[in-house]
C-alpha cells in the first residue's frame, strides 16, 4: 500500500487525491505520509475544500499524535502563501475542538496554524490573549507570537513594542517586528536596546538592517554611540548593502566600515593567520570558550557534534584538523559555493530585504533561512529575488575577535570530539 501511495503521487500517476486521502491513515512511513499529504495539498483550489475536509476526518478519527502533526502541518504547508483560502470545511469545528486542548505542543501549534489559516476568528482571539499574558508559559507565548505573524495586522506591531521589556518572549518581539513597516520601531528598539543580551543585540541589529529607513536609524545609533560599532556583525554590514541605497551605502562605509573582499586578500590573511596560529600557540588554547564562540558565530549555520543549524554544510565529519583547509573556508568563504549554500537577496512588497538560502519553495510559498532566523515569503509577497554568488557565510569573520578569541576557535574547530562549555 505504502508503494503503491509513493508511485500514486508522483506527477506522471495518477490517484485521486481522494483516495489519497481515504488511505492516508494505513500508512506508516512518515515520509510517503509527508508526500501524500502534499499531493493532496497542491490540487486545484476548487477542490480544496473537500480535500481538506477529507484529511480533517482523518485527524479526528486518529489517536495517533504523530499522525495528527503530520497531517496538520501538511495542510498548514499547503494553505501558506495562498492568494485566496479555501472555504472552512464543516469537518473543522469538531476537529479544532478535539484537537486543541491535546497536551503536545507541537500539535498544538499545528492546529492553531491551520486555525488561523482557515480564518478562525476564536482562534486568534485566544493567541492574543497568549501573547500578552504572563503567567502562561513562554513557550506557549512564543508559538503565539510566530503564528500570529502570519496573520500581518499592522496594530501587532505596537503589541510586539510592549514585548521588548519582557525577556521571556523578547528575542521573538525583536524578530517578529521585521516583518512590518512600522515607523515606530527603530526607537523603539534602540531604546531597550542596552537591556538585550548579546543574542537578542544580534536579532535586534539584524531586523533593523532590514529596511533603508531603519538601517539609517540604526547608522546613527551607532554615530551616537547607542549602539556598539563592534556589535554590527559582517551579515547585517552585508545586508545593508543589499538594500541597493547608495547613500546608505556610503553612510556604512563612514560609520562602520568597508566591506571587502576576502578572495584579493586571501593570500595575505592566510598568511598573517599561519604566522599567528602555530601549533604551540593552539596548544595554548582553551577548546571550550572556543565551542561558545562557534555558538555565536556559527552554530546558526553549521551543525558540529550534533549541535548547530544544518543550514550549510555539516562540520563534524569536514577536514577540520588542517589549518590550511580550515583558513581557506573561513577567510573566503565565497571563493567556491555550492548554489543551494548561495545566498539570496528577496524585496517584500513593503520594502523588507531578506537575505538568506532557500530552504523549501512551492508554487504558494518560499522558506528562506537567514543567519538568524526562518522566514516563510508568501510568493505574493515578493517584489524581487536576485540570487547572489556569494556564501551566506560572511567575510571577515575572524577580524570581529581578538586573537585569543581566533585562536580558542580554531582549536574547537579542530578538535576531535565534543568540548564542554566554559562554566
Amino acid at each position: 500500500l505504502e508503494m503503491m501511495v509513493w508511485y500514486a503521487v508522483q506527477p506522471r500517476f495518477a490517484l485521486h487525491p481522494s483516495d489519497a486521502a481515504r488511505v492516508l491513515h494505513q500508512i506508516t512511513s512518515p515520509v510517503v505520509r509527508r508526500n501524500a499529504v502534499r499531493f493532496i495539498m497542491e490540487q486545484p483550489a476548487e477542490a480544496q475544500t473537500k480535500l481538506i475536509g477529507d484529511l480533517l476526518e482523518r485527524v479526528k478519527d486518529s489517536k495517533q499524535p504523530e499522525f495528527q502533526l503530520e497531517v496538520l502541518r501538511g495542510i498548514r504547508e499547503g494553505l501558506t502563501g495562498k492568494k485566496q483560502t479555501p472555504a472552512v470545511p464543516p469537518q473543522w469545528a469538531e476537529t479544532f475542538s478535539q484537537v486543541r486542548g491535546t497536551t503536545d505542543p507541537n500539535l498544538r501549534r499545528e492546529v492553531y496554524g491551520v486555525a488561523l489559516l482557515l480564518g478562525d476568528a476564536e482562534a486568534e482571539q485566544v493567541l492574543s490573549k497568549t501573547v500578552s499574558d504572563p503567567a502562561e508559559p513562554a513557550s506557549d507565548r512564543i508559538s503565539a507570537i510566530e503564528l500570529l505573524l502570519t496573520r500581518k495586522r499592522p496594530e501587532f506591531a505596537k503589541t510586539l513594542r510592549t514585548l521588548l521589556d519582557d525577556p521571556a518572549v523578547r528575542t521573538a518581539a525583536i524578530r517578529g517586528l521585521a516583518s512590518f513597516a512600522d515607523a515606530e520601531t527603530p526607537a523603539a528598539i534602540i531604546k531597550a536596546y542596552p537591556k538585550f543580551t548579546a543574542e537578542e543585540k544580534l536579532d535586534a541589529v539584524q531586523t533593523l538592517a532590514a529596511r533603508k529607513e531603519w538601517a539609517n536609524a540604526l547608522l546613527e545609533a551607532v554615530e551616537k554611540k547607542d549602539v556598539p560599532r563592534a556589535d554590527i556583525p559582517v551579515t547585517t554590514a552585508r545586508q545593508i548593502l543589499a538594500l541597493n541605497d547608495k547613500a546608505l551605502s556610503t553612510r556604512l562605509e563612514t560609520v562602520w566600515g568597508k566591506v571587502g573582499v576576502a578572495s584579493k586578500e586571501r593570500a595575505a590573511l592566510t598568511k598573517k593567520w599561519k604566522e599567528l596560529l602555530t601549533e604551540d600557540t593552539l596548544g595554548k588554547a582553551n577548546a571550550s570558550n572556543g565551542r561558545a564562540l562557534f555558538a555565536k558565530h556559527c552554530g546558526a549555520c553549521h551543525k558540529m557534534f550534533g549541535e548547530g543549524q544544518a543550514v550549510g554544510p555539516e562540520l563534524t565529519g569536514s577536514q577540520r584538523t588542517s589549518l590550511d583547509y580550515v583558513l581557506e573556508n573561513v577567510l573566503d568563504p565565497s571563493a567556491v559555493v555550492p548554489r543551494e549554500f548561495q545566498m539570496v537577496n528577496f524585496t517584500t512588497a513593503d520594502d523588507r530585504v531578506i537575505s538568506g538560502i532557500v530552504l523549501r519553495e512551492t508554487k504558494d510559498s518560499i522558506t528562506v533561512r537567514t543567519t538568524n532566523d526562518t522566514v516563510v515569503l508568501p510568493a505574493a509577497d515578493i517584489a524581487s529575488r536576485k540570487q547572489t554568488n556569494v556564501s551566506i557565510m560572511p567575510d571577515g569573520l575572524l577580524d570581529q575577535m581578538k586573537p585569543d578569541e581566533v585562536r580558542d576557535l580554531i582549536a574547537f574547530l579542530r578538535s576531535k570530539e565534543q568540548v564542554p562549555l566554559p562554566k
